[in-house]
């Protein structure tokens, strides 16, 4: 897979046949396997208390002094909305600031975090709601649609820049097929990637 371009026409161009399903699933099994054997493991001594980060910059790109303070740590969790002003989806951005840290410290753990229920408009399962909505709404029991903010009330540190969003009904089927092929293509596209990049720095 060349880029992640390819997930949203297959969200919404119908169900997936279930073998192609499964035989997606087993590819990225197969690539996790591969990068888990080729990656080194994680740095531990009880020496020192290991050092795990889960943050975002929803201003701009990380600058060099916040670069150099991540990747002393062993994991780091991307969060969303990371330099949400630049416009261009999340995952393109999340690739490139998880390669910069991991030529930087090929030692560390990268976690790609994204929320499986609220509809984040930066990311590309974004597409597929806007094509099917209102009919992938949540909604309560008087048929309101569940509207909420992810971490963008009063006193929240960062102030995410999600004010108003829509929640996928799980209930659907066709959100389900969707959500287990985007993620399915997803991971293995950013799999490719890593695998890729993992190779360029064991084996240059």
């Amino acid at each position: 897979i060349r880029s992640l371009d390819v997930v949203p026409t297959t969200c919404i161009t119908g169900i997936m046949p279930s073998w192609l399903a499964l035989l997606g699933l087993a590819c990225v099994c197969v690539q996790q396997a591969l990068l888990c054997a080729a990656a080194p493991p994680l740095a531990f001594s009880w020496e020192t208390v290991p050092v795990f980060i889960e943050t975002s910059n929803v201003t701009g790109p990380f600058d060099e002094s916040a670069l150099e303070t991540i990747t002393k740590a062993s994991v780091f969790v991307a969060e969303k909305a990371y330099d949400y002003p630049a416009g261009g989806y999340a995952e393109d951005k999340l690739v490139v600031l998880a390669a910069e840290l991991k030529r930087r410290n090929p030692n560390m753990s990268l976690v790609f975090y994204y929320n499986s229920n609220l509809d984040l408009p930066d990311y590309r399962l974004h597409q597929a709601m806007v094509q099917h909505q209102p009919d992938w709404w949540l909604r309560t029991e008087n048929g309101t649609a569940v509207i909420t903010h992810q971490d963008g009330g009063p006193g929240a540190r960062p102030p995410f820049p999600y004010t108003e969003l829509y929640t996928f009904d799980h209930r659907v089927k066709a959100v389900r097929w969707c959500w287990f092929r985007y993620r399915t293509l997803t991971d293995l596209a950013v799999g490719l990637k890593f695998a890729k990049f993992l190779l360029s720095v064991l084996a240059p």
